[in-house]
């Protein structure tokens, strides 16, 4: 289970701490008049999320018998992985010409400004929808998914590593919570700079992010293919 953890757990990472988006939904929600309602609903949607689309994915599926095991990939497991790391690469590059120009105020979806009067019940349910049903979110929910199956554990351990895979997938939205909660005036004043400066380097962000593990997840397609032949 240590190997599959050692898989999960980067997929887990540039989830959590590099997807500005969610990371300013939480930001706007936390200076919302019922930040103590709709910040943990928020955060339950979020993680729900991402435990329902893994759990459909591995015990539905279930992907463990389509993806063969970790030393020996099957077919549609590499294919998989090439299409989510072209996939990635392409919204990459999309990032990148898209990306505001020098003095342009960036565009933020319309729903997101509207934070900051939502119900804990919107709040959650926006959680949930960033989480599972976001494309960008989404290949990294399938990507770990894939590193889990192929590893043929049990479900109990499937299960923990999923739970593991969500947690720490959680990690970009909790921390800005739990700082505004510990940390005072100046937390608060620091979040608002964080929140200008991912809504004007966000672009930029995700396109790297998209780059690094589109050639992760590419590569390791291209590695599955090659091994099998």
């Amino acid at each position: 289970m240590v190997d599959a953890l050692a898989n999960v757990a980067p997929i887990a990472f540039g989830l959590a701490m590099v997807n500005p988006l969610p990371v300013m939904a939480v930001i706007l929600l936390l200076f919302s008049p019922r930040a103590g309602a709709v910040v943990p609903a928020f955060l339950i949607g979020w993680f729900a999320g991402l435990l329902i689309v893994g759990g459909l994915l591995i015990f539905v599926v279930p992907a463990e018998r389509l993806v063969g095991t970790a030393r020996d990939p099957s077919t549609l497991a590499s294919v998989v992985r090439i299409i989510l790391g072209a996939g990635l690469l392409w919204l990459a590059a999309r990032k990148w010409m898209t990306r505001p120009k020098e003095g342009e105020t960036p565009k933020l979806p319309g729903w997101v400004t509207s934070l900051e009067s939502a119900s804990p019940l919107s709040a959650l349910g926006i959680g949930a929808a960033m989480a599972g049903a976001n494309p960008k979110n989404l290949v990294f929910s399938v990507s770990a998914a894939v590193a889990i199956a192929e590893w043929q554990l049990a479900n109990s351990e499937n299960a923990i590593l999923l739970a593991v895979f969500a947690a720490m997938g959680s990690l970009g939205v909790l921390i800005p919570a739990i700082w505004r909660a510990v940390g005072g005036e100046s937390a608060a004043a620091t979040l608002q700079e964080w929140r200008l400066w991912l809504s004007r380097n966000y672009n930029v962000l995700m396109g790297v992010v998209f780059v690094f593990f589109g050639i992760m997840v590419l590569g390791k397609g291209l590695a599955g293919l090659l091994h099998g032949r």
